[in-house]
């Protein structure tokens, strides 16, 4: 079966997340702000995360 082939080769491939994993999306988000599309993405997100759990939405609204 495709799906127990794809859960034994993506656990033998997994790592702990570490700083360096968001030192690209810091890299895009400063080129967000300096170039205002900041405010389309939170434009575009907030209308996702307004159906997330109310402790996701606390969470993404944290980080902003």
């Amino acid at each position: 079966m495709a799906h127990d082939e794809w859960v034994g080769r993506v656990g033998g491939y997994s790592s702990e997340v570490t700083d360096e994993d968001f030192e690209q999306p810091r890299m895009l988000w400063k080129i967000f702000k300096e170039t205002g599309e900041d405010e389309i993405f939170l434009h575009n997100l907030s209308g996702h995360a307004g159906k997330a759990l109310p402790e996701v939405q606390k969470e993404t609204i944290s980080k902003f």
